[in-house]
């Protein structure tokens, strides 16, 4: 498992970043864009990632972004162009029913909000 994790931290770090590269360039244009929403599980979004680009695709991960100064939901908006999004729900926050005392595992609100802009932007059939 471990020497899975490291193959995959090292497949994507020799690919370029997109802010390594023109916005444009030709070898990129003609890849469809993936949006990749995440919470805190680095390991389930690198995973990810590889395999989006495994399969030919271009991943768009907000954080790998420069932010200029803008909010998040600019950024959101400015790398929002894409084809096609991925939404990985993981328990990375806890919450309760109210009234309830157990505390369950449930999706960043992040990831929630971002779900939505996209199905919007894009359609349930791309998200």
């Amino acid at each position: 498992m471990q020497q899975n994790y490291e193959q995959a931290v090292q497949a994507i770090f020799q690919q370029p970043t997109p802010t390594e590269q023109p916005m444009n360039p030709a070898s990129q244009a003609s890849k469809q864009k993936v949006f990749i929403v995440h919470g805190h599980d680095d390991n389930l979004r690198i995973q990810v990632e590889l395999f989006v680009r495994t399969v030919g695709l271009y991943p768009i991960v907000l954080m790998n972004q420069a932010s200029g100064g803008n909010t998040i939901i600019e950024k959101i908006e400015e790398y929002g162009d894409v084809d096609y999004a991925i939404v990985l729900y993981t328990p990375c926050d806890e919450g309760r029913n109210k009234g309830a005392q157990d505390l369950n595992g449930r999706a960043r609100q992040n990831v929630v909000f971002e779900h939505g802009y996209f199905i919007a932007r894009l359609g349930r059939k791309k998200v």
